[in-house]
């Protein structure tokens, strides 16, 4: 008793002699209470969130959890990569919490927010460890492997892998995540009328006669726009290959050019009607420019100086994919 009795009395005289030398002057008695009301408040009400969605029923939590699931899948940003033999996409941990926190279902993003039950970070990731892996999504990491090209010369490369069952674990930094959960889509409605079209065809011989009359123009129609379609291109190709054969090969003339350009609409896909290049004058300027180039480079060789380098740009997801814009506009030509 009298040891514990000193030894609080040396750490009252320390805390007072910090107190005395600490350059901020010591706080009064009303301020120790506001501050210790205030943590109690927000502790007590961390502890309300949490409770509060533990207290709902099952069935109520588990739609709040499919809820959350398709909210991260559809609005969290991923890469897709094959993994074990199949196309699938991946997030990292860190892009998954900062979605989660910058949603509905955080406190820090809407504090005022009705279905608010995630109060910080730390919580959100025990969520998303309890109630989103395996189901929704399951950790991985990526395997460097050497492949040979076709000339002979070795090329490293990154292949996704799924962790064992016992390294499933929710982290807050740039590992991936393989998303197992996909959303459905429209997918069953057309296989649904799918089904219900081959099941009509099937029926056909109890169809009413007026109706057999109609289905049979119809289709006499479709057998004639696809035989006038195909003519149409036989057409274009036995004129184009008259014309090159007469010019020897200078000038390429065709019918319709945006017939097969499946970027144009229906109108535009016939216009211009024709089509007259001149091969040996664009072959002669592909050729200038060519040497132009060639020109510039040995000048500036011959300067000693070099060209600014490209800068690179960063990989968040430590897979050596870059995101550049020719990989996120595909149909944006690529510079050679």
């Amino acid at each position: 008793f009298f040891h514990k009795s000193t030894t609080n009395v040396r750490q009252h005289i320390n805390t007072a002699q910090r107190l005395v030398a600490s350059p901020h002057p010591p706080l009064s008695s009303s301020q120790i209470h506001q501050a210790t009301m205030a943590s109690s408040v927000d502790a007590m009400d961390k502890v309300t969130l949490m409770s509060k969605f533990a207290a709902l029923d099952e069935k109520t939590r588990e739609a709040r959890i499919k809820e959350v699931g398709k909210f991260l899948r559809a609005n969290t940003p991923f890469k897709e990569k094959q993994v074990e033999g199949r196309r699938a996409a991946y997030s990292s941990g860190r892009r998954i919490l900062d979605t989660l926190m910058a949603s509905k279902y955080s406190l820090e993003a809407h504090p005022d927010g009705k279905v608010a039950f995630l109060p910080t970070r730390k919580e959100a990731q025990q969520f998303c460890q309890k109630h989103m892996i395996p189901d929704y999504f399951h950790r991985g990491f990526f395997e460097e492997v050497t492949a040979k090209r076709r000339d002979g010369t070795e090329k490293k490369k990154k292949n996704l892998m799924p962790y064992a069952v016992g390294y499933q674990h929710m982290v807050d930094d740039a590992e991936p995540f393989i998303w197992t959960y996909e959303p459905q889509g429209y997918s069953w409605l057309f296989g649904g009328l799918m089904l219900a079209g081959i099941g009509l065809c099937v029926l056909l011989p109890l169809w009413p006669a007026e109706m057999r009359i109609g289905v049979h123009y119809v289709s006499m129609s479709g057998l004639g726009l696809i035989g006038v379609y195909f003519g149409l291109q036989l057409l274009r190709l036995l004129i184009f290959v008259l014309v090159w054969i007469c010019t020897g090969g200078n000038y390429h003339f065709w019918v319709l050019p945006n017939l097969n350009d499946e970027k144009l609409g229906v109108v535009d896909s016939f216009k211009p009607a024709y089509e007259m290049l001149d091969y040996y004058a664009v072959q002669q300027a592909a050729d200038a420019k060519k040497k132009k180039k060639r020109k510039q480079s040995s000048r500036s060789a011959d300067s000693g100086t070099d060209e600014p380098e490209t800068p690179m740009t960063g990989d968040d997801e430590g897979d050596g994919d870059e995101n550049t814009d020719d990989d996120a506009n595909p149909s944006k030509p690529k510079a050679e």
